[in-house]
This record gives structure tokens, sequence and C-alpha cells, in this order.
């Protein structure tokens, strides 16, 4: 895998018996994409409706340890995980 922000190929989680710290984390796995807003009946009353969003295009984002300690890369984050799909549009886009 290839950090989505750098490039960088990345590692996977070392864990250690002794020492400290006891684990080091090389990238963080994180799932965004576009949401739909559905609504479907309630099982458990018949006249309840359930509202919530449904991810229909997932997109996955690599990003290493060092570029997740970078406030650009935080802000792009908070862009990409913040808030809900508009009303209107009922779809929202992790470009």
């Amino acid at each position: 895998m290839e950090c989505t922000f750098c490039g960088r190929e990345v590692k996977p989680t070392v864990h250690r018996r002794e020492g400290f710290p006891p684990f080091t984390v090389d990238y963080y796995l994180l799932l965004t994409g576009k949401l739909e807003r559905t609504v479907m009946q309630d099982l458990l009353a018949e006249s309840a409706r359930v509202e919530f969003y449904k991810l229909v295009e997932p997109r996955w984002v690599v990003t290493c340890a060092e570029c997740y300690r970078q406030e650009a890369t935080a802000a792009e984050l908070v862009r990409w995980f913040a808030g809900l799909p508009e009303e209107e549009g009922a779809v929202a886009a992790a470009s």
C-alpha cells in the first residue's frame, strides 16, 4: 500500500513483546466516499421509519504516520470526513 498523500510505501504495524512503545504504527487506513440518504421501514415498529446515510461509493484513504501529523493533511481529512450530504443533492463526495 502507498500513502494517498505522499505516495510512500507503508509498512505494517509492528508489535513488540518488550520495550516501549509496545507497537509502531506506520499508517492509518480510513474509509470515506459518497453517501446517499436512505429511508426504510423500522422492522420493530411498522408505523416508524428509519433514516440513515448509506456509503454508495467507498474510497479507502491510506495515510502514512508522517502525513497524518501534518496540518494540510488534517485539513484535507476533515474536509473528506466532516458533515453530512446536502439534502437537495442527497449525495456528498470525498474527491
